[in-house]
C-alpha cells in the first residue's frame, strides 16, 4: 500500500495559527499587566489597605473595651473584682438576684440599673459590629474606577476624581500623610451646602473631571477656589463663608 505523501500545507498553516494565537495571548498578557499598574488601581490599593488598617485598629480597641478592664459594667455579683462585659452578658440572671439584693427588693431600682448598664455595653456591641460590618465592605470593594454625573443643560458632567480622592469624606484620613488621601478641608460645612454626589468635584475646583491621570496643574487650590463661585452664584458680590 502507497503511503501518502505528507501535508506541508497543512503544517504550515497549523504553524501560522499557532503564532497567531500565541501573539493573541501575548497582547492579552500585556493589556492585563499594563492595566494593573495604571496609576488610578495602585493608589485605591493603597487606599483600600490604609483603610483597612485603620478600622481593623478601631475594631481591635473596641473588643479590648468590650473584653477587658476598659469595658469594665461595675458589677461585682458577690465577686472581689468587677465582672468585664463578656461575663456580664453571660451572667444576667445572677446578676439580676444580685441587684435585687443590693436594692433590698426594690425591683424598680434594679431593673432600672440592669437596663441602664445593658444600653452602655449594647451600644459598644452595635458599634463593633458596625465596624466589622464596614471592614467587611472595604475587603469586598472591588478596584475600579467612581465617577459622579451632574446633570447640566448641554449634558451631564462626569467627574472620576474620587477614583483616587477616596477619603475627602472621611475624618479617618484627615492626617493622611498623601495628599490625594486626604480628607476635604473644613467638609462638613463645604458638602452640607455643595454635596459632592450632587455637585461634583470640577465646579468649584477646575480641571478635567473625566480624565483618570488629569493635569493637577490647572486644578484651583486652597482660596482659589473661589474664583470658580461666580459660576453659580452671578451677581453675588460677597460669597457666604462656609461656616455661616
Amino acid at each position: 500500500m502507497q503511503e501518502k505523501p505528507p501535508d506541508k500545507q497543512g503544517k504550515r498553516s497549523m504553524s501560522a495559527a499557532r503564532k497567531v494565537l500565541l501573539f493573541l495571548v501575548l497582547l492579552l498578557v500585556l493589556k492585563v499587566s499594563y492595566d494593573e499598574l495604571q496609576p488610578w488601581r495602585m493608589t485605591q490599593r493603597q487606599f483600600k489597605e490604609l483603610q483597612l488598617g485603620q478600622l481593623r485598629d478601631q475594631a481591635r480597641s473596641l473588643q479590648e473595651k468590650i473584653a477587658g478592664s476598659a469595658g469594665n459594667s461595675g458589677i461585682t455579683s458577690g465577686r472581689d473584682t468587677p465582672m468585664n462585659q463578656q461575663e456580664f452578658f453571660q451572667h444576667l440572671p445572677e446578676i439580676e438576684s444580685w441587684l435585687q439584693e443590693q436594692y433590698q427588693g426594690d425591683q424598680k431600682a434594679a431593673a432600672g440599673k440592669l437596663a441602664e448598664i445593658r444600653r452602655k455595653l449594647s451600644a459598644d456591641m452595635l458599634s463593633l459590629v458596625a465596624l466589622e460590618d464596614r471592614i467587611l465592605k472595604v475587603e469586598v470593594r472591588p478596584i475600579a474606577p467612581t465617577y459622579i454625573k451632574v446633570p447640566q443643560e448641554n449634558g451631564a458632567r462626569t467627574d472620576r476624581c474620587t477614583t483616587c480622592h477616596l477619603g475627602i469624606e472621611d475624618p479617618l484620613f484627615a492626617g493622611a500623610e498623601k495628599l490625594v488621601f486626604r480628607t476635604h478641608p473644613d467638609y462638613e460645612n463645604i458638602f452640607k451646602r455643595h454635596p459632592a454626589e450632587k455637585f461634583g468635584c470640577t465646579v468649584c475646583h477646575g480641571g478635567q473631571g473625566s480624565e483618570l491621570s488629569p493635569d493637577h496643574k490647572s486644578i484651583l487650590k486652597g482660596e482659589m477656589v473661589q474664583a470658580s463661585c461666580v459660576r453659580c452664584h452671578q451677581g453675588h458680590r460677597f460669597m457666604p463663608s462656609p461656616r455661616s
